[in-house]
């Protein structure tokens, strides 16, 4: 958040100094090389995903998603919704049909997994409504969200990393600035931009003792959309052409199989 007024501001009334910051994520939403982060000219050093893998970092990942079956619904789906009008109330219809594709397929693969894992929601009250259908489904399922006070979140957690409960259902809570290296798996239930998507990737990949590979479901197809290696995007600085990211988005029209 090094573009925002609140450090802009400021820095311009500062006499130039060297600056050097870390970031897992050196770029932007804008796709103009020219509009790179403002503050930072040059990359000074990059430490890969291979380098993460090789120093014991970072573990490998399995990522899976939708089957063929599932996926070629969704993608039927979405080519009858574009030739509807924007605001035709069947749009709303294809979305939940969708929804329910992808929420049917999320439940199977959690019932699989083993050990402590997150599912993500797009707000409270889904959040609230898949753990419930998870605890139907026999997984000992729980919600965390900002809706709720610390020190319940805490509570959570500690059952979560505990084994008392089998996993939680998030909404933007897991994603920047956590460190949980002992999560298992991770279902990304919810569409996301390409920084949030890198973010909450990371929270999986982690090293931890006894913990050899993360496993993530991915049926909004979000590893092939973003992929989680991206070139910088600094001001000044030449670099490849990078897609728009919005933090807020709506399912892909199309999801690769």
């Amino acid at each position: 958040r090094t573009d925002s007024p609140q450090i802009l501001q400021p820095s311009a009334t500062i006499a130039d100094v060297p600056r050097i910051g870390w970031s897992a994520t050196p770029y932007k939403s804008d796709p103009d090389p020219a509009k790179g982060l403002t503050l930072w000219l040059h990359e000074l050093d990059r430490y890969s995903i291979d380098d993460a893998l090789a120093d014991g970092v970072l573990v490998p990942w399995s990522a899976s998603g939708l089957g063929a079956w599932d996926a070629k619904r969704v993608n039927d789906m979405a080519n009858q919704a574009s030739r509807l009008k924007p605001d035709d109330p069947e749009r709303d219809d294809i979305a939940a049909d969708q929804q329910e594709i992808i929420d049917a397929a999320s439940v199977l693969w959690v019932q699989q997994q083993t050990g402590p894992g997150v599912v993500s929601a797009r707000h409270v009250v889904d959040a609230e409504a898949f753990a419930k259908r998870l605890e139907d489904a026999g997984v000992r399922a729980m919600t965390l969200h900002s809706n709720q006070s610390p020190s319940i979140r805490a509570a959570r957690l500690e059952a979560l990393q505990q084994g008392v409960i089998d996993c939680l259902v998030h909404v933007q809570i897991l994603v920047e600035g956590v460190d949980l290296p002992w999560l298992q798996w991770g279902c990304l239930r919810r569409p996301r931009g390409r920084v949030g998507f890198v973010q909450e990737v990371g929270r999986f990949l982690r090293s931890s003792p006894g913990k050899s590979l993360a496993a993530l479901f991915d049926p909004y197809g979000l590893f092939v959309q973003h992929g989680i290696s991206h070139p910088s995007q600094l001001a000044g600085a030449t670099v490849d052409a990078v897609e728009e990211v919005e933090e807020e988005v709506q399912p892909p029209d199309m999801i690769e199989v």
